[in-house]
């Protein structure tokens, strides 16, 4: 039976229920400690919430026991889409049996019993007149119908209420001594009633001001032509034609989390907007959409006040107290969506572009400070405080020797987190020598295959650019890197960081980067600082910012650090440099005044035959 708490409603926040979901404790480890997570289920009524629970916690203990089974590899974020699917599709069902007349004829009950009296037929009678009517209509203007759609239902209500109003207009017809056309005051009484803009000529007051009928309450329509809003159109919407465009997307042999990020960009798009038909996204919905972008909080699913809400929850609440996105991930987001709607254009029934031109223009950079300075390299290389919180730390800790190592070869080497956290052994190999005969240790940066890894988990460089060969820095060869990488390899391993579990969300860095962004950087007081952004791309800027500073020449530092080299000459008609010439070019020039390397020296045979009990 379904634990009560499991069901739970804000009512400070919201006027909806959330169900909750309890994580197994021998699966917490994988989605990062936590204990629980929540999910809006849409609908404020007790009933419907705990049915709809029901059905929540047993699509979650399914999921959670495909995971201690290893089937699937899911974080909380792809769970809740799970969950979400099914909350969508247990409102709309209940939609349906809220407007479907056949099944609940007691809704309508007055104004049938009207319609009744005045033609004289039985109910069944009047939803066969009255669906023959919508259909003829909808086929005169060249639409599909479909008795079972919510739409369809909404209009055989709306058509059951006018017939009825216009019988109640006959009446009191009678009882008014002037001549007054009928036909203008059921105009006019459908302007009052739905919103639409009939024409009359003048206003008219009912004598008989009590009749009210009761129906479901209906978005207004304004012209004939606004069917089209319908879904049985021809017309294809948004989520009909994203699973080809991802198809599509995916043969381009981009990377897997670029392909990830144009289908997050396109969905929320949907939860701000709507699933439109793709001729109805027109400027004025984009920029409908970009008004609420902007009044959405970062982070939203990291905050527990806002995490399970749905987009429209969260535009009614007062945001104020929270940290709102910005015009630059605004554009980003444009950006992506120009490409996919450039791309329906050419392949589906979008005439025209309608985010062309939305991108604001003029933007400011962030002018916050992303590098180390010297002092701050030192203080983060604090002997007694490094050592202490990676391969000397107390308790269990089986990355100790990836939090050791990283962060000294981002120093020095100025790479990308990912592209260090993914490197095998064989990608640090002696390079042959050059005329001089000396031989040289190098880093090879690579996405090339191995037999290790399951095919999601290969190694991704990030553009052409980035795959290169550099030579390995004399202080990383001081602190035993070489010793460690030949240590490794006896023993069997095939990754230079074999403790590291490849994550969904982050890939083969995102345990490291979780320790030093969130455990390490606070620790030494150096994160949160005005006018700063600290984490593990820090490194990068720091190590490009000192070779800019010694002055090395653009084309080796470009060549050093994977960037591509803006002249033709040194890219399309020339080869890379060789490690040697980056070797006399770069490295005497990338040191760091404070830093002591000989005091984060170790015994590494000592380390590796003896790790702490359990690792």
């Amino acid at each position: 039976m379904l634990n009560p708490n499991f069901l739970r409603k804000d009512t400070k926040n919201t006027s909806s229920y959330h169900f909750v979901s309890i994580i197994p404790k021998e699966l917490r480890n994988q989605f990062g400690n936590r204990t629980r997570f929540t999910i809006s289920l849409r609908t404020g009524i007790y009933r419907d919430a705990r049915s709809i629970s029901h059905k929540l916690y047993a699509i979650c203990q399914i999921i959670y026991q495909k995971i201690r089974m290893e089937e699937l590899e899911l974080d909380i974020e792809g769970i809740k889409n799970i969950l979400k699917v099914e909350v969508t599709r247990s409102v709309r069902h209940s939609e349906h049996i809220k407007l479907d007349v056949n099944n609940d004829i007691e809704k309508y009950k007055s104004l049938v019993k009207v319609a009744e009296e005045k033609e004289d037929f039985k109910n069944t009678d009047l939803v066969k007149k009255v669906d023959a009517r919508i259909e003829q209509h909808m086929k005169k203007l060249g639409y599909k119908s479909s008795k079972k759609s919510l739409q369809f239902k909404q209009l055989r209500s709306q058509f059951i209420e006018l017939w009825t109003l216009r019988n109640q207009l006959k009446e009191e017809m009678l009882l008014q001594s002037e001549g007054t056309s009928l036909d203008e005051w059921f105009f006019q009484k459908c302007n009052d009633r739905f919103g639409l803009d009939l024409p009359v000529t003048k206003s008219f007051s009912s004598p008989n001001p009590s009749y009210s009928p009761q129906s479901v309450s209906i978005s207004p329509t304004h012209s004939p032509p606004d069917l089209s809003e319908q879904p049985q159109t021809n017309i294809e919407k948004i989520s009909e034609v994203l699973p080809s465009f991802m198809d599509f997307w995916r043969k381009r042999e981009n990377k897997e989390l670029t392909v990830d990020r144009y289908e997050v960009m396109v969905n929320h798009f949907v939860e701000i907007v709507g699933d439109l038909p793709l001729n109805q996204i027109t400027s004025k919905v984009v920029r409908d959409y970009k008004e609420k972008y902007l009044k959405i909080p970062t982070r939203r699913e990291q905050t527990p006040q806002l995490r399970g809400k749905s987009v429209q929850d969260i535009l009614m609440m007062d945001t104020s107290k929270f940290k709102k996105r910005n015009i630059r991930t605004l554009n980003q987001s444009l950006r992506i969506l120009s490409t996919f709607a450039q791309w329906c254009c050419a392949n589906s029934d979008m005439k025209e572009n309608p985010f062309l031109g939305s991108v604001e223009r003029n933007v400011e950079k962030n002018e916050d400070i992303k590098g180390f300075t010297d002092a701050e390299i030192a203080k983060v290389f604090n002997p007694e405080v490094f050592m202490n919180s990676t391969i000397h730390r107390k308790g269990y800790q089986p990355n100790r020797l990836g939090n050791y190592f990283i962060p000294l070869i981002l120093c020095f080497t100025g790479a990308r987190v990912s592209e260090v956290c993914q490197l095998h052994l064989e990608d640090i190999y002696l390079y042959e020598g050059n005329k001089k005969g000396k031989d040289l240790w190098v880093m090879d940066f690579n996405s090339n295959e191995c037999d290790c890894c399951p095919k999601n988990q290969q190694k991704s460089i990030k553009n052409k650019s980035s795959h290169r060969i550099i030579p390995v820095h004399p202080a990383l060869i001081d602190i035993g890197l070489i010793r460690y990488r030949n240590l490794l390899e006896k023993k069997g391993e095939t990754r230079l960081f074999p403790r590291f579990n490849y994550q969904v969300k982050g890939g083969w860095s995102g345990v490291f980067s979780h320790f030093w962004n969130k455990t390490y950087l606070p620790k030494v007081g150096l994160k949160r600082l005005e006018g700063r952004k600290m984490d593990t791309h820090s490194f990068r800027h720091t190590c490009l910012n000192k070779m800019k500073q010694n002055k090395i020449d653009e084309s080796y530092a470009s060549q050093y650090a994977g960037h591509h080299h803006k002249s033709m000459t040194f890219t399309t008609y020339s080869e890379p440099y060789s490690p040697h010439v980056l070797n006399e070019k770069v490295l005497p020039f990338i040191h760091y005044k404070g830093l002591d390397i000989n005091k984060l020296k170790t015994n590494w045979k000592k380390i590796l035959e003896n790790p702490p009990k359990g690792e």
